[in-house]
């Protein structure tokens, strides 16, 4: 597979993934990175699928893509940011579970605990709760972690 410079494999995919997180948890605030974390990593279904889909129960892409939402809610959060940042709008994607993201501005710096009003990316989701997206990234790759163990 040969349509995306220098990352031709699964592996390589999920590499850059990581260097990607990597980068984002090194400036948490920096909604571009955030935006093509979220886009890294709900795509990591895509290659996934391609790379292993003989060997697959899942007869097309959205069978795999269902099962991870559903036993991870932070992919489903990926997916709508992904989907929200291309497309503008979340009108085709069938259940979508953010409502809005948004910077949240606090009072004290990074250096102190989430219990204090820190700036934070924050997902306010259908349902009403708020998520940091920091929480959700490190969830998402955590589910890809153990799903890739042997």
């Amino acid at each position: 597979m040969e349509f995306s410079f220098g990352i031709n494999s699964f592996d390589e995919y999920w590499a850059s993934t990581n260097r990607k997180v990597e980068s984002f948890l090194a400036d948490d605030l920096n909604e571009e990175l955030a935006i093509e974390c979220a886009s890294k990593i709900w795509h990591l279904c895509d290659w996934y699928y391609e790379e292993n889909k003989a060997a697959l129960k899942y007869k097309q892409l959205s069978d795999l893509q269902g099962e991870v939402g559903n036993a991870c809610s932070s992919l489903r959060v990926m997916r709508d940011i992904c989907n929200g940042s291309k497309h503008g709008s979340l009108e085709k994607t069938r259940t979508p579970v953010i409502r809005k993201t948004q910077k949240h501005k606090g009072a004290f710096s990074s250096g102190f605990s989430q219990g204090f009003d820190v700036s934070v990316l924050e997902i306010q989701l259908t349902d009403g709760t708020e998520v940091c997206f920091i929480e959700a990234v490190q969830q998402a790759i955590e589910y890809w972690n153990c799903k890739l163990q042997p």
